[in-house]
């Protein structure tokens, strides 16, 4: 928690793999007046059933939604389950009938990544 120590009520979002997607996190980040969204392991003991389990025949393009206060979790069928948390972002579905929650996700956390010439000396 103390990288996030200079965002503290400075509107920033920041964005998470499943491996640092706990409860507690997200809600020391709420307390801390930083929003979140990441990606969720199927293994965490506090996902709601639907979201943990989600039935089998969902098709691809359904998404279940989760919300608790303002901590929402979702599960949407593309080729495999995805499962996101999100502290700022609803129960919208956009475009191409993905979540928006999905979306940014995919846009916040995509990196490009150049390599600058002799970067790594032989």
């Amino acid at each position: 928690m103390e990288l996030t120590n200079n965002l503290i009520n400075q509107n920033h979002i920041l964005c998470f793999d499943s491996y640092y997607a706990y409860l507690d996190v997200v809600k020391e980040l709420t307390r801390r007046r930083i929003g979140c969204i990441g990606t969720l392991n199927k293994a965490r003991t506090f996902l709601p059933e639907a979201i943990k389990s989600p039935v089998r025949n969902m098709n691809r393009g359904d998404t279940v939604f989760r919300r608790s206060g303002n901590i929402m979790a979702l599960v949407h069928k593309d080729k495999k389950f995805i499962r996101l948390i999100s502290t700022v972002h609803g129960i919208q579905i956009g475009a191409g009938g993905r979540p928006n929650a999905l979306r940014d996700y995919n846009t916040w956390t995509r990196v490009e990544v150049r390599l600058m010439p002799n970067a790594f000396p032989i």
